[in-house]
């Protein structure tokens, strides 16, 4: 039961518990656990997605196309490297066809994660290298504002900043016969960048330090999963000078899959983010002159049904909304509903094929945008 549990069990809290700059590929390195050492797995996706939003006077079209690769190697039994990095392209424009657009392009910051396995124990090590866009004229600042909202989930909302540098550690252990427990602690390092195109002005983003516990409960038909972050930060400096500290946040995931003999699984997960207020200074000496939630407290849900075809193929119906609370991008309340299905095949152990399409609707302000679009992906893992 070990062999199944933990490996699973300390994806979860190692998704949780590393920072926000990389938990993606984070939880690709230790779900892919029971590889055999000198296997060698590439994952790489294809992402567009529209969102349109509706003031009733006027239409606006904002657009993102994103192909994000990862790459995890195999460093004997014990340890992993993970190699990740992405190209996005964002879009922001009337919704006609010959307005002019407003865009930001190009390679994001590449990063790079160590991994040492000791029984229960991952001790992680990352670096973000400042191979992204960074110095931004300031319509493509505006337009990586507009990436950055979690309301539009675009899949990339960074390009670049500085040189990252990250930390953590996680340690799971069996209860019982089917539990197990696990608890993690994270810290990021953020380095200065030049934000905006011919100047000297330089920005270092806060620090960022989490904890993570969780608690996961199997059988060979049905998954239980219950995970708890907390996150805090220090102040953003500009030349030295904090300028913006963003409140700190508590973060509580939940999951249930039950699979049934007759080729069906249920996949129900839950998420709640609670952020505090965030803090801007202007006076010079760190006193704090406003305060607003950035990017809102949100409650999720999401539902997969997954049907087995036989032959490697799945056929899945997916349905996920999120409601969003007051936040910075100048919303009072939001939410975002997405429904849709995905079509999977795995010819071998080696190879896995997925191509998902969603539309999408929702409302901000109550009823005073609307929300429309559509997202449509296709990956492919690749096992050497």
């Amino acid at each position: 039961m070990r062999g199944a549990l933990l490996p699973n069990f300390v994806a979860l809290a190692l998704a949780g518990a590393l920072l926000s700059p990389l938990p993606a590929v984070a939880q690709i390195a230790v779900e892919s656990a029971d590889l055999a050492p000198r296997e060698t797995p590439f994952q790489g996706w294809g992402v567009y997605r529209q969102v349109t939003v509706d003031s009733g006077a006027t239409k606006l079209r904002l657009t993102q196309l994103s192909t994000p690769v990862s790459l995890k190697v195999r460093l004997g039994a014990r340890a992993s490297l993970v190699l990740y990095g992405a190209y996005a392209k964002t879009e922001v424009g009337p919704d006609s066809g010959g307005a002019a657009k407003q865009s930001l392009s190009g390679m994001t910051d590449a990063r790079a994660k160590l991994f040492v396995h000791s029984g229960g124990t991952v001790l992680s090590i990352g670096v973000g290298l400042p191979t992204g866009r960074h110095a931004l004229t300031p319509i493509e600042d505006f337009v990586a504002s507009v990436a950055a909202t979690d309301l539009y989930g675009f899949r990339v909302r960074r390009m670049g900043e500085g040189l990252d540098a990250q930390a953590g550690l996680t340690h799971a252990r069996e209860l019982g016969p089917r539990g197990a427990v696990a608890l993690g602690v994270a810290f990021l390092y953020r380095g200065s960048y030049k934000p905006s195109r011919g100047a000297d002005t330089k920005y270092r983003p806060g620090a960022e330090v989490s904890a993570s516990v969780g608690y996961d409960y199997s059988t060979p038909s049905t998954l239980l999963r219950f995970n708890a972050t907390g996150r805090a930060y220090t102040k953003d400096q500009v030349d030295g000078v904090p300028v913006f500290r963003q409140g700190g946040a508590a973060v509580f995931e939940e999951r249930w899959v039950a699979r049934s003999a007759a080729r069906l699984s249920n996949d129900f997960s839950m998420h709640q983010v609670l952020k505090a207020v965030s803090d801007f200074y202007g006076d010079g000496a760190g006193n704090p002159l406003s305060t607003t939630a950035e990017n809102g407290s949100s409650f999720g849900a999401a539902e997969r049904l997954e049907f087995n075809l036989g032959g490697g193929a799945r056929l899945a119906a997916l349905a996920e909304g999120t409601m969003y609370g007051k936040n910075d991008a100048g919303f009072e309340s939001a939410h975002l509903l997405s429904f849709g299905g995905e079509l999977s095949y795995a010819p071998s152990a080696h190879a896995l094929a997925r191509v998902m399409v969603r539309a999408l609707t929702g409302a901000a302000d109550p009823g005073d945008l609307k929300l429309s679009g559509m997202d449509i992906s296709g990956s492919l893992r690749v096992v050497f």
